[in-house]
């Protein structure tokens, strides 16, 4: 008797009972065993089969959900492979070594792969929108920048939104600030779109930002893994900083009355920080008693991976360098721009950018280096 059989079979003796009225825990029986018959047909046999020879055998079980959301420890990741029901889960100190390799690799080849996001953690803000918003994604990201200087983030920039295309929907993630929980993601989110409701007096945008994320979990989001969708901004940001759920690198926020307050780590001493204009980012990334750095593994990655940011022979703004080793391998190490001259740029000089009010900013460029002289 095949598994289509097994199925009809205890179908057919789950309505027999049911209209009999006969032991409703024999029917209750039957239908577990029934939904469970129907969940193993709907498991991708063969995906198994390719996730173990990518991935090893220390696989979780669907079923073992609320025990794994229990033992992972603040700063792993979980991540759910939908068609095979199964779960690997990433250390914090995976993150940027095992994971980060395996996103620009195998993970391009598995489908309905999935970050899984406790309510109850730290996360990033993601807002989930309507793919027709498209072609005014750059309007709505000057409406998010406004908001959230008004809120007291003055530091607030465009490189801080990344937002990507997944099929038929875009998600905008508020990468470099985190929130405690879902709840704070949700008060924040709904503040956005009250703010640009009243901005734009209609609710043309607001009405294609309010869908939902769907999950199979109670108490957890599901959100596609980086590397299932596709990136429709200029701002480079490494796979492994496109999950919601690392938050290394983030300055955390909350509410405080009708102001966001938010703290950052410098030099080891944590300090609250309202409606500061000073340069947050060189705070967070610069650490001036580091003395492990990891600048010989950044440029063999620069020439083995040539990535989008690297122009060679080109000007590029000198603070890009810092954030791409900074998405890499965390904190900057002392001297960092000294430690890269003659390896990956020869010289430097002020230029002049527009701003996102279209004024003119000056700005520090280096001129990088060809592939062929990096060293």
């Amino acid at each position: 008797m095949d598994k289509t059989e097994v199925s009809d079979l205890l179908a057919a003796l789950s309505l027999r009972i049911k209209n009999n009225g006969l032991d409703e825990k024999i029917f209750k029986t039957i239908e577990v065993l029934l939904e469970q018959v129907e969940n193993y047909e709907s498991i991708d046999k063969e995906m198994i089969s390719t996730l173990q020879s990518y991935l090893g055998n220390d696989l979780i079980k669907k079923e073992q959900y609320d025990n794994i959301v229990k033992a992972v420890e603040d700063g792993s990741v979980i991540v759910y492979f939908k068609s095979a029901q199964l779960f690997k889960i990433y250390k914090k100190d995976e993150l940027y070594t095992l994971l980060s390799g395996q996103l620009r690799t195998i993970y391009k080849t598995l489908n309905q792969s999935y970050e899984v996001v406790p309510n109850q953690s730290k996360q990033k803000i993601i807002i989930m929108g309507d793919a027709t918003l498209l072609d005014s994604i750059d309007r709505v990201k000057i409406l998010i920048i406004k908001f959230m200087r008004e809120k007291g983030i003055a530091n607030f920039q465009n490189d801080d939104i990344v937002c990507f295309r997944n099929g038929n929907m875009i998600e905008i993630i508020i990468n470099n600030y985190y929130v405690s929980n879902s709840q704070e993601r949700h008060n924040i989110v709904e503040d956005l779109l009250k703010y640009i409701f009243k901005t734009e007096k209609n609710n043309n945008i607001t009405r294609q930002l309010r869908n939902r994320i769907d999950s199979d979990f109670e108490e957890a989001a599901m959100i596609t893994m980086p590397s299932g969708k596709q990136l429709i901004t200029q701002t480079f940001v490494d796979c492994i900083d496109g999950l919601i759920g690392n938050v290394e690198k983030c300055v955390e926020i909350c509410k405080s009355g009708n102001t966001y307050i938010f703290n950052v780590n410098v030099q080891n001493q944590s300090a609250e920080i309202i409606n500061n204009n000073n340069n947050i980012a060189e705070n967070i990334n610069v650490d001036v008693n580091k003395d492990m750095d990891f600048v010989d593994d950044f440029v063999d990655f620069i020439k083995l991976n040539k990535p989008n940011w690297f122009t060679p022979g080109k000007w590029i703004e000198k603070i890009a360098i810092c954030n791409a080793y900074s998405d890499l391998y965390g904190e900057v190490p002392r001297n960092f721009y000294g430690k890269l001259r003659g390896r990956i740029y020869v010289s430097e000089k002020r230029g002049v950018k527009k701003s996102i009010q279209n004024k003119k900013e000056r700005i520090l460029m280096l001129k990088l280096m060809d592939y062929n002289e990096l060293n």
